[in-house]
């Protein structure tokens, strides 16, 4: 057949695949100027076609989905490098995606759809005005081994990969990703028991992703955790360099934090059994240094037994507990995290739970320092009642301390305090021979149980339970008695 040279011809062309699917295709060819302009259809095309080309390249099984698709279809080939660009939109429908080597769910969807679709196919590069995900579901899974189940997905190179640059991206634009009604689900089987939790309702957006240009998104998405926990994720990431320059915020709110019993175990040494978490989580990365900022609420806690973990920091988590929990059952704490993405050896479960162990430790290391800056004890200790030569009244900035010591007991309702009385047998003895009083070990003894007895009856005055307060043996002095014969107080958890 011979078409008359120069002039355009119209084409129309189809087929069905089988057992389903429909591809057609109507336009015109242009021979002389070796171009063609098509409007494209395809209906109910299955995935599955496209399993051959994933297979070298990714760990990856379609196991269902179809897609439908509508445009044009423009070719020109008269320049030296042809060129080619599809303009449309793209539906998929019930996207089934799983992990080739675990057979586990990875990712589905309801329903795609890609509108204000671009996509340059010579040279390659795609654009999208809207990519809207309905009841998307997703799976992130940590092995035994620690590895990711998406870090995992890349079959094995033939040869070494060159390095990577924001050059080499291929040029995706997203103006805004829609997600409606989704889940997520995370699981972490590199510790016992194995970890899991699920984000339900996951809705939101992500706009203005600029891979070729290494623009970060910004991100809003919300979503419910467990039955009544509620997660909200604000901020802006690079997906393709997340450690490149990243700024997002999480805010949790009613989360039972018994969900975390796996992690509690392995990094504190106990279970968890009850009580509720809310908090802010910000962490920025920028250039492979990680920053985040940590402000946990924590309502109610309840721990359970003591298991034995050789990453549990050897410290008394029960006193720091009881140091933190104020009079309404809530502890709020405040965990920086740093860490180099950069290292291989990189951990970020590691760095929190170390980061977590340092602010513990500072707790409990100047537990009546953190009182005093709470509860009003001023620049002096409090962890010490100090008392004239020979004497067992309490002056007046020693009373003072008292309120301090007492207005903290009664905000830490799980706190206990012992009071060590001492005696100076120089300072001491010599104040009671000016007093007229024999001198003996007895006396001493007497003294200083006395001095207890005031510390006491000063904190019942204050209102806090005499089962609370436990008076130890009186011994002679071993610190600075520059300033009075003290009293030394300690804190246990009750």
């Amino acid at each position: 057949m011979r078409y008359p040279e120069g002039d355009p011809f119209k084409i129309s062309a189809g087929f069905v695949f089988s057992p389903a699917g429909r591809v057609s295709a109507t336009g015109e060819v242009d021979l002389r100027e070796r171009s063609s302009s098509l409007a494209l259809r395809v209906e109910q095309l299955p995935l599955k076609a496209a399993q051959p080309w994933i297979e070298p390249h990714l760990a990856l099984q379609i196991g269902a989905g179809s897609l439908d698709l509508e445009g044009t279809l423009a070719i020109a080939a008269k320049e030296a490098t042809p060129a080619a660009e599809f303009s449309g939109k793209l539906g998929v429908g019930g996207l089934q995606l799983t992990d080739s080597a675990t057979r586990q769910p990875l990712f589905g969807a309801e329903a795609i759809q890609a509108l204000g679709l671009k996509l340059g196919i010579l040279p390659l590069a795609v654009a999208i005005d809207e990519l809207s995900l309905q009841a998307p579901a997703g799976s992130i899974a940590l092995a035994e081994d620690g590895t990711v189940n998406l870090g995992t997905l890349r079959r094995a190179a033939t040869k070494e990969p060159a390095e990577s640059s924001a050059d080499q991206r291929m040029p995706l634009a997203l103006r805004k990703v829609t997600l409606r009604g989704g889940r997520l689900d995370f699981s972490d089987r590199s510790i016992r028991p194995a970890f899991a939790v699920r984000i339900d309702e996951l809705s939101g957006a992500m706009t203005g992703l600029d891979a070729a240009r290494a623009v970060p998104a910004k991100v809003a998405f919300d979503g419910r955790v467990g039955e009544y926990g509620a997660a909200k994720i604000r901020g802006a990431l690079d997906p393709f360099a997340p450690g490149t320059d990243t700024d997002l915020t999480l805010d949790l709110r009613n989360l039972e934090i018994s969900a975390l019993d796996p992690y509690a175990r392995r990094f504190a040494g106990y279970r968890i059994e009850s009580g509720k978490l809310a908090g802010a989580l910000r962490y920025r990365a920028r250039l492979g240094k990680l920053e985040g900022e940590n402000r946990l609420v924590i309502d109610k806690l309840k721990l359970g037994a003591r298991v034995e973990s050789p990453q549990a920091p050897d410290l008394p988590l029960e006193l720091a507990i009881a140091l933190l929990t104020d009079s309404q059952g809530r502890i709020a704490i405040e965990i920086p995290v740093r860490g180099d993405l950069d290292r291989p050896e990189f951990d970020l479960g590691q760095v929190i739970a170390q980061a977590v162990g340092g602010a513990i430790g500072k707790v409990i290391t100047a537990p009546f320092q953190l009182l005093a800056g709470l509860f009003g004890g001023g620049e002096q200790a409090i962890d010490r009642i100090d008392f004239e030569s020979g004497s067992a009244k309490l002056a007046p900035p020693e009373r003072e301390k008292i309120t301090a010591v007492a207005r903290a007991l009664a905000e830490r309702p799980q706190l206990g305090l012992q009071v060590a009385p001492t005696f100076d047998g120089a300072a001491d003895g010599e104040a009671l021979r000016n007093a007229k009083v024999a001198v003996n070990p007895d006396a001493l003894v007497a003294l200083a149980r006395a001095r207890a007895e005031a510390v006491r009856e000063a904190l019942l005055e204050q209102g806090i339970d005499s089962s609370r307060i436990t008076l130890a043996a009186p011994e002679a002095a071993s610190a600075d008695t520059s300033h009075g014969i003290p009293a030394s107080l300690s804190l246990s958890a009750r």
